[in-house]
C-alpha cells in the first residue's frame, strides 16, 4: 500500500521531522569510568564508587573525568561535569529546563521554544545543516545532539567538540535519557524525581490499557501532513499503543511511511489525529468523507510539539491521546 522510498520521500520526511524535532530509536546506556565508579543507570545509582558519594547530584568533584555511551553507541569522555552546554534539539532543551540546570545552557537550536524563558538564549540553526563554526563560537564543553542530526555529528567531533547524541524510541527510553542528562549535569537526584513523577502519570493510564484483554482498542491514524505518518519503531507508535489504540501505519513495517489514500480508506481508522500541517486540519480530504472517524466526529487536532519531542512533555501527549482515543475512560 505504500510506495517505494525515494529521495524526495526521504527529504520530505526529514523536513517534517526537523520541524517537529524529536524522533529517535535506541536507549542510552550509562558507563562511569574508574574515577567515578559504576552503578545501575536504571535506578540512578551512577554515583557509587571511588568518589565516595551515593548521589551524582550532590557533593561531587566537577573536575573528575566521566565517560558515557550515547544512543549511537559512541563512548564520550568529558573532563568533568560540563559548564557550557549547547542543545541541538528542543527535547534536549526541555529536559535541561525540567532538571533546573538551564544555567548551563549557552545556546540552543532555533526550534527550541519551550519553556518561554528559552527565548532569551542564543540560537543555532540546525536545518538544513549545522554550522560548526557557530557551535564552536559558544565554546561548549558538551553538545547535546539528537538522532535527527546524527549525520552532522561527525563534523562536530572532528573539531574536538564533545557530543552526546540522544535517540529514544519509547517512553521508557526517554526516561533513560532524562537520567543520562541528569548524570551529565550533576543532577541525578532531580532526574530521578522527574522520572518518578512521569512514571506515576504513565501508570495511571497504562494500568487501564496495558494487559487489559477486554479493552476495545480503536484503530488510529496520525497524519503529519500529506498522509506522512509514524509507524512501527517510533515513540509516537509507542504512545498510541500505551494510550489504548492501534496505529494503522504499523502494518506497513516502516518508521515514517507516506500512506496512500487507498490504504487509509481500506484501514478505515476509528480515530484520526492530525497536526496543523495535515489536510484534515480544514476538512476531510476529498474522498475521505465516509471514513468512520469522520462520520463519528473522531478527528482531532493535537499538539504537534508534545507528540514529536522526546522530552518530559511526552506524558502530556500520552494523556491527550488517552482522552481522545478512550473518552469513555478518561
Amino acid at each position: 500500500m505504500t510506495g517505494k522510498i525515494s529521495t524526495v520521500h526521504i527529504v520530505l520526511v526529514t523536513a517534517m521531522v526537523i520541524m517537529a524535532f524529536g524522533f529517535g530509536y535506541v536507549a542510552s546506556e550509562l558507563i562511569a569510568d574508574g574515577n567515578n565508579g559504576t552503578g545501575d543507570q536504571g535506578t540512578g545509582d551512577q554515583g557509587t564508587g571511588d568518589n565516595g558519594t551515593s548521589d551524582q547530584g550532590t557533593g561531587n568533584d566537577i573536575s573528575s573525568k566521566i565517560t558515557v555511551m550515547d544512543d549511537m553507541g559512541v563512548m564520550v569522555e568529558l573532563d568533568g561535569y560540563p559548564q557550557r552546554i549547547v542543545s541541538l534539539a528542543p527535547s534536549n532543551t526541555e529536559i535541561i529546563y525540567e532538571l533546573e540546570v538551564e544555567s548551563l545552557l549557552v545556546a540552543v537550536d532555533t526550534a527550541s521554544n519551550y519553556p518561554s524563558e528559552v527565548a532569551d538564549l542564543p540560537k543555532i540553526n540546525t536545518w538544513p545543516s549545522i554550522s560548526v563554526e557557530a557551535v564552536i563560537a559558544y565554546e561548549p564543553d558538551l553538545v547535546l545532539a539528537h538522532e535527527i542530526v546524527k549525520s552532522q555529528v561527525a563534523g562536530l567531533r572532528a573539531v574536538g567538540l564533545k557530543v552526546v547524541t540522544l535517540a529514544p524510541n519509547s517512553i521508557t527510553d526517554i526516561y533513560t535519557n532524562i537520567r543520562l542528562v541528569g548524570y551529565l549535569t550533576n543532577s541525578s537526584a532531580a532526574a530521578e524525581q522527574l522520572v518518578g513523577e512521569l512514571e506515576i502519570r504513565e501508570n495511571a493510564i497504562t494500568s487501564i490499557t496495558v494487559g487489559n484483554t477486554s479493552l476495545l482498542r480503536p484503530t488510529v491514524l496520525y497524519d503529519m501532513g500529506s498522509f506522512y505518518t509514524t509507524g512501527a519503531g517510533t515513540f509516537q507508535n509507542d504512545i498510541i499503543l500505551l494510550a489504548g489504540g492501534v496505529n494503522i501505519a504499523s502494518a506497513t513495517g516502516l518508521e515514517w511511511p507516506q500512506l496512500s489514500k487507498e490504504f487509509i480508506l481500506e484501514s478505515d481508522p476509528d480515530v484520526i489525529l492530525f497536526n496543523s500541517w495535515s489536510d484534515f486540519n480544514t476538512a476531510p480530504p476529498t474522498g475521505m468523507e465516509g471514513l468512520s472517524a469522520v462520520i463519528n466526529g473522531k478527528t482531532h487536532l493535537i499538539n504537534a510539539d508534545t507528540i514529536s519531542r522526546t522530552g518530559p512533555r511526552v506524558l502530556d501527549a500520552l494523556e491527550e491521546l488517552f482522552e481522545l482515543i478512550h473518552p469513555e475512560l478518561a
